[in-house]
């Protein structure tokens, strides 16, 4: 239930990301991995995001996994590269089972607008002489949602020290 409901979740982020930027020609795609390399913190997931993570995360090839939990074991101070980076493309290893984080920046915004991306928000002024006005997400009321749901974020470093690399699933059975 817990996974559907994450799902209906990622939907919904994935819906608003499309009637962002449909019809223009957005920055965000395969090779633009600005934001995976400059994170503000470590990546802290919820539970249920954290299992599908390590789903994906499980189906990597054993040398890849290693390197991915040698990079979490690194995790310093601001900014972070994401340790699920595929630095010689560009492109997140487990992109199918990326957090929500990761499915809705560039696309929400906070109140603040602190955590934004700086290309989109440099492409703005021609993304939006493209088409009608942009609609962003409201990130607050989404990390809002997720905590409501799926209860308190917890940093990767953690998860992975909670799950050694022989465990199948990631609640430990």
């Amino acid at each position: 239930m817990e996974r559907e409901a994450l799902h209906v979740l990622y939907d919904a982020i994935e819906a608003r990301a499309r009637s962002a930027s449909d019809g223009r020609d957005w920055p965000c795609r395969r090779g633009c991995d600005g934001c995976c390399r400059r994170l503000g913190e470590a990546p802290s997931l919820t539970r249920a995001e954290w299992q599908a993570v390590w789903r994906g995360h499980l189906a990597l090839p054993p040398a890849v996994r290693a390197e991915i939990r040698n990079k979490v074991e690194r995790l310093g101070a601001a900014p972070v590269e994401c340790p699920f980076l595929d630095t010689s493309d560009g492109a997140c290893r487990v992109y199918a089972h990326r957090p929500a984080a990761c499915r809705s920046y560039g696309f929400y915004r906070g109140r603040a607008h602190d955590a934004f991306c700086t290309i989109v928000e440099a492409a703005l002024p021609a993304l939006e002489a493209a088409g009608d006005p942009i609609v962003f997400g409201n990130q607050d009321a989404l990390e809002d949602e997720l905590a409501r749901r799926f209860g308190p974020r917890v940093g990767i470093a953690d998860w992975f020290a909670a799950h050694p690399e022989g465990e199948v699933s990631a609640d430990g059975r």
